[in-house]
């Protein structure tokens, strides 16, 4: 399966969080008294003031809800703390955005996989969502926020801004969890759907993968037919390999069928029952149809797969092999 969305939400993640990267290094910078990343700011107008837009959502408005909430605590301190967590936050980010342009090298059953992993980070990215918006509504709703946001506003010279940005930043990080919850479900649901499926080396469904193969079944005989006759051994049919109808395997009773005649009786059952348009076999089915149908059903008998697991199975083979 394509993980374009996956890798889409990586790189923008990526380019987002060395940006936001840049910005908190200069605001952490500035926290604890590096004068000289300060001073290089300071001396860009353009520079000085979206450091200050940037600052806003990610530092000035978790500390104005802290200093309300919990009044007393020195605002230097809590200042530190939130560049320190704004710039390893973004790192962090950093790490993941690489971590998703990665998973989508790796093969469908891989991937599956990984869903604690990519669950946590989904996680992640929507309450980042969840937060931007709600700076936007706080905008609003919070006397303080909004005088605070106006002042910023006014010394930049931008109306709105902060509320532009705010908003901007809820939409990319719903977009960037959106498209990989999307990728991982479908995965996710093709994995659930048949917990017995066979998947080929490269880890993609392969209906045949795991199954009979009868040009190997045919060589072998072939092979048995040009040994030497072992002492108390007969050669099937005189020595001569079976005939192969339709890709399907060899005619004839199982091992087991061949020493207990309940399940002998039980495979002709099933042989016969395989026919266009009885059972709920649809009249259209194709050749290979009706070849993954006798499959299913040797499956069933075996005890491989679940009642539940069959059902799923034959419909799902009844509704895509028809012609």
């Amino acid at each position: 399966m394509k993980k374009g969305a996956t890798k889409t939400s990586g790189i923008i993640t990526l380019i987002l969080y060395i940006l936001l990267f840049v910005f908190g290094v200069v605001l952490a910078s500035s926290a604890f008294g590096i004068d000289a990343i300060s001073n290089i700011v300071s001396s860009n107008e353009m520079l000085s003031k979206i450091v200050g837009i940037v600052a806003f959502p990610f530092v000035d408005f978790p500390m104005l809800l802290v200093t309300k909430f919990a009044a007393g605590i020195e605002t230097e301190m809590i200042s530190k703390i939130l560049c320190a967590v704004f710039a390893v936050f973004s790192i962090f980010m950093i790490f993941w955005g690489i971590k998703e342009i990665t998973l989508t090298k790796k093969d469908d059953a891989s991937f599956a996989r990984c869903k604690k992993t990519c669950g946590f980070m989904m996680f992640i990215k929507f309450m980042l969502f969840v937060y931007f918006a709600a700076v936007a509504v706080c905008m609003f709703i919070m006397e303080d926020i909004k005088l605070a946001a106006a002042v910023i506003e006014e010394a930049v010279g931008m109306s709105n801004i902060l509320l532009i940005v705010s908003a901007v930043f809820a939409v990319i990080h719903f977009i960037i969890f959106l498209l990989p919850t999307i990728n991982f479900a479908k995965v996710a649901k093709s994995f659930s759907a048949d917990p017995n499926a066979q998947y080929n080396q490269n880890g993609q469904y392969d209906p045949n993968a795991g199954y009979y193969d009868p040009n190997q079944q045919y060589g072998q005989q072939q092979m048995q037919a040009n040994m030497p006759p072992m002492q108390g051994y007969q050669p099937v049919n005189n020595g001569q390999p079976q005939p192969i109808y339709n890709n399907a395997p060899p005619p004839g009773p199982s091992i087991q069928a061949q020493f207990n005649p309940e399940v002998q009786a039980q495979e002709q059952q099933m042989a016969t029952a395989i026919m266009p348009g009885q059972n709920g076999v649809p009249v259209n089915i194709t050749p290979k149809g009706i070849q993954d149908l006798e499959r299913l059903e040797r499956l069933r008998a075996s005890g491989a797969i679940t009642e539940e697991n069959y059902n799923v199975m034959r419909t799902k083979i009844c509704n895509t092999n028809v012609s």
